[in-house]
């Protein structure tokens, strides 16, 4: 009890009451702009999301599969490859699993488009196949155009600046920043 009749226990006291409230408060603050993004990510704008184009880019590796198994019944490697990346996107449960699966998509994908060009395919299936390369490079695109992006930026400048970026670090919360892919 006399410990805590002397000024220096008291403003110990004090000052460890504010500091746990500030990370308290910070926590929920970032959780919140969190939340925002991840809703961005997930529902976009007017239906437009990168979970949706994410979701257009496996349709559109799964037609490419199909034109390449009409040439190779027994398949091969890049076709595999391509199968699992779309597995891979398919079980990923967070935008940072979902950006290493797209990754992967769009090595796959690109890897199976140039075997294809190499072969002899008919007319038709070589149009679909340059038909559907360049809509894989236009869902990325609209990936990278996302206005996620705008969202994350703002968080991040939000947190970049003193006490927020010390805040930020030890509040737990983690923002990820998605990148729409290759080629």
């Amino acid at each position: 009890m006399e410990q805590l009749k002397k000024r220096s226990t008291a403003l110990l006291i004090v000052l460890v009451l504010i500091l746990g409230v500030s990370g308290f408060k910070s926590r929920i603050t970032f959780a919140s702009y969190s939340k925002a993004a991840e809703a961005m990510f997930y529902e976009g704008v007017d239906g437009a999301s990168i979970a949706a184009d994410l979701e257009s880019k496996i349709s559109t590796a799964k037609n490419l599969i199909f034109i390449a198994e009409k040439y190779q019944k027994n398949g091969f490697d890049e076709i595999t490859a391509l199968k699992q990346a779309i597995e891979s996107l398919t079980d990923a449960d967070s935008i940072k699993a979902k950006e290493s699966a797209n990754a992967k998509l769009d090595e796959a994908f690109f890897a199976l488009s140039d075997k294809l060009t190499a072969m002899a395919l008919s007319e038709r299936d070589e149009n679909y196949r340059i038909s559907l390369t360049y809509d894989f490079r236009g869902l990325n695109d609209m990936i990278d155009k996302s206005p996620y992006h705008d969202t994350v930026e703002e968080y991040l400048k939000q947190t970049a600046g003193f006490p927020a970026s010390i805040l930020y670090r030890i509040s737990g919360v983690e923002l990820s920043r998605f990148s729409g892919g290759s080629q």
